[in-house]
């Protein structure tokens, strides 16, 4: 898993219960991951990941993320200002963002 800004020591991850939370003082960021990796997160009970900017947030629901997909599917969530962009191997899936 590897979380992109432009300072790497101030991002930072919190958990609260289901909901794992990815921080970042910054108005971009670019989240990489694999679905093995998001459906580890699922096995240690995480069902949700928000990722948050300093201009807004975005939510995936791991459980439709991994729905019908590869363990090494690539993923990668950009958030662009207030903008969200959501790609599963090389297919663009920003039906999967929670209310967007």
């Amino acid at each position: 898993i590897v979380l992109s800004c432009s300072d790497a020591y101030s991002c930072a991850a919190r958990q609260e219960g289901r909901v794992l939370t990815l921080d970042v003082p910054d108005c971009a960021a670019t989240f990489r991951t694999t679905i093995q990796d998001m459906k580890t997160l699922m096995n240690q009970g995480v069902s949700t990941l928000v990722l948050t900017t300093e201009k807004g947030s975005t939510t995936l629901n791991l459980s439709l993320l991994c729905e019908g997909q590869t363990d090494t599917q690539r993923v990668v969530l950009r958030q662009l200002g207030d903008s969200a962009f959501l790609t599963v191997g090389l297919r663009c899936r920003r039906d999967l963002i929670v209310g967007r």
